[in-house]
């Protein structure tokens, strides 16, 4: 996971072939060999890239099955979405990042698909450094905290009483908090959270834009059949 794509970008750039694309590693080793920044040497850039494939190859992967999953079960938000594609982007081209701020629907899309199923339903667990009071409840020193991030994206408090169904439309009045709380808390809230949103964005406005989404036969999705975890 560290080693090895690393090698492989490492040597298609000593090679000159022209078989290193464009990537991170690829642009940190171009850093690197330029000596703008002496503080990049061969194990920070294995580190961090390993790093980044970590943090998001299942939480994105388990994301992205929950849209298929959802359209699948609603083919009315399909429609809906589809139908706000036709009209901003026509047919003959792809949506882009510029496209966003006029597809109002696509992000309420995004959003609910986040909020519906949250990937780390219980979050990851947090630390007291020092002793603290919340609440009134007394919480020592050493404690481990996990937040409910299930609960917080279910509150009807927040999102209304059909906290249940998936509905992209709450994303569309004023006022409904955006499910921030998918990717975390506090100081340690997913740095990589804004990568995620926009690989979200253009994942689920190109396939949309280019698919109708359907069942294999006629068995649908059943998500009692969900196995819960750290990872759901």
């Amino acid at each position: 996971m560290k080693d090895r794509p690393f090698n492989v970008v490492k040597e298609a750039m000593r090679s000159g072939s022209g078989n290193a694309s464009p990537s991170f590693v690829s642009n940190l080793l171009g850093v690197q060999e330029s000596g703008e920044d002496t503080s990049i040497d061969d194990e920070l850039i294995k580190s961090i890239s390993g790093i980044i494939y970590v943090g998001g190859i299942d939480t994105v992967d388990i994301v992205v099955q929950f849209f298929f999953i959802a359209m699948i079960l609603h083919p009315n938000v399909q429609k809906a979405a589809q139908k706000e594609l036709e009209r901003v982007i026509g047919s003959n081209t792809f949506p882009t990042f510029k496209d966003r701020p006029n597809l109002p629907y696509i992000n309420a899309l995004c959003k609910e698909v986040l909020r519906w199923h949250p990937v780390t339903p219980v979050g990851i667990p947090h630390l007291l450094k020092h002793d603290d009071v919340i609440g009134g409840y007394f919480i020592p020193k050493g404690t481990l905290v996990m937040g409910s991030t299930w609960s917080l994206l279910h509150s009807e408090a927040v999102y209304g009483s059909d906290v249940n169904v998936f509905n992209p439309e709450r994303f569309l009045k004023e006022g409904v908090k955006d499910p921030d709380f998918a990717f975390g808390y506090g100081r340690r809230i997913c740095p990589g959270r804004d990568m995620a949103d926009s690989m979200l964005f253009i994942l689920f406005a190109s396939v949309l834009h280019t698919f109708d989404i359907k069942p294999h036969g006629t068995t649908l999705p059943n998500l009692d059949e969900l196995i819960p975890g750290t990872f759901s």
